[in-house]
């Protein structure tokens, strides 16, 4: 693209120059060296410019940003001691339960995730498809449930759950809540 820049000089004031028009012109194509131009043949993320040349030269080529994959997650508790529990306890313990304001970290066999779970048990992220552990994280809804290692042994370090994350399918997670050290589990 080439750019004329044309001045003029107005009686008043000599000592300043405007422009007055701005005109681009095309540059032609060039026919002649067009084929010892080097094309790249994958996608570019500008977004992710500061990776290293090797990184992007992996056997799978780039193909845009990842999509959003979005799921529920339920859970319910376990009866956890004392005396043995009538039916409508245990009836009530069974009940599946939305996990809200909370984050579960999915792990799988490259990295980690954190994933940010709504006020309605829903979460929805920029993640690869893929099979995943689920851990628990400290930021877990404190009214549902502590995470702290002396309230849960092994909470944070043993996967509550594993799920295939698909895009466009039904991504759901259940489980069950560990009982803290202390307690035993009752039948």
């Amino acid at each position: 693209m080439g750019i004329f820049l044309s001045s003029c000089v107005e009686a008043e004031k000599k000592n300043e120059s405007r422009i007055d028009s701005l005109v681009s012109l095309p540059i032609p194509l060039d026919t002649v060296n067009g084929n010892v131009i080097q094309k790249d043949s994958i996608k570019k993320d500008t977004a992710n410019s500061h990776l290293s040349d090797s990184l992007s030269k992996k056997t799978i080529p780039y193909n845009g940003p990842t999509p959003e994959i979005g799921g529920e997650v339920f859970y319910n508790l376990p009866y956890c001691g004392g005396a043995r529990p009538t039916e409508e306890i245990l009836v009530q313990l069974a009940i599946w339960k939305p996990l809200t304001n909370s984050t579960l970290e999915f792990r799988n066999k490259s990295r980690g995730y954190l994933i940010s779970i709504n006020k309605d048990g829903f979460f929805s992220e920029a993640i690869p498809e893929g099979n995943y552990d689920v851990f628990l994280t400290r930021k877990v809804n404190k009214e549902i449930y502590n995470v702290e290692p002396n309230a849960c042994e092994n909470c944070l370090t043993e996967p509550i759950a594993k799920i295939k994350l698909v895009l466009n399918g039904k991504n759901e997670i259940r489980f069950t809540f560990r009982c803290d050290p202390g307690a035993r589990m009752r039948p």
